[in-house]
């Protein structure tokens, strides 16, 4: 959907823009675009915007646009809003400012996380130890604890972000099609646990499958997508 639209910067009269496939210079370029011409804003990144162009997805720098608005401007984040690719931990109660001046407005304060991941981090010490008493539980209570453990610690800060950050959330992106690929995943796994022996040599072999098969079809499902990919290249060309 769009979400914002704006036009190609005007402050390069003489020069065009690049309409590229992937959030690379490197990607292929499929369209020049002139100043002034208006663009259909889907998504923005830090470096890039995804727009609709001629139907299709394609990324044009964020520095070569102007003049953009939110379609839907009381449930959008304002455009001067950057979701970046990096993350941190708060080391003591921190203030969110409407401005960037500490004199403006408290919004709220970041407390909730700190109590979400110790929260996450008792019920899997807690589960451990009950569950891994439990005699036909044994050893595998360890993996139910640590799934309820993530699950604790995931849930309420996806609803923190989706509802700060103004974001939709994405049913089949980020549930749907992540799930589909972890049960055939875990049929594949299943059916050469119940033929194969029980050595070292097949549980590495069913782990390396699983992988190999979740891989697949994560891409086959698009819970995995190429320009997801691209943010893990950005960040290692960085490092470097």
């Amino acid at each position: 959907d769009v979400t914002y639209v704006g036009i190609v910067t005007l402050r390069y009269p003489n020069s065009i823009t690049k309409v590229y496939t992937d959030m690379s210079t490197e990607s292929r370029v499929v369209d020049t675009l002139n100043p002034g011409n208006r663009l259909n804003i889907t998504k923005v990144y830090p470096g890039w915007v995804e727009i609709l162009h001629q139907g299709k997805t394609a990324y044009v720098l964020r520095s070569r646009i102007d003049e953009v608005t939110a379609v839907d401007p009381v449930n959008t984040a304002p455009y001067g809003v950057e979701f970046n690719a990096y993350y941190t931990v708060i080391a003591r109660n921190t203030n969110v400012y409407s401005e960037k001046s500490r004199a403006s407005e408290v919004l709220s304060q970041l407390t909730e996380g700190a109590v979400i991941s110790l929260i996450g981090a008792l019920s899997s010490i807690l589960l451990n130890y009950f569950l891994v008493a439990i005699p036909h539980l044994n050893i595998h209570g360890g993996p139910i604890a640590s799934i309820v453990c993530y699950s604790v610690s995931m849930i309420p800060n996806l609803i923190f972000v989706v509802h700060y950050a103004h974001l939709p959330f994405n049913w089949s992106g980020w549930v749907i099609r992540p799930a589909l690929a972890a049960a055939c995943m875990g049929v594949v796994v299943w059916l050469l646990k119940s033929v194969l022996p029980i050595t070292h040599l097949t549980t590495i072999l069913e782990i390396a499958v699983g992988v190999a098969v979740y891989i697949f079809t994560a891409f086959l499902f698009r819970a995995i997508r190429k320009k997801d990919l691209s943010a893990f290249r950005r960040v290692r060309r960085k490092r470097s």
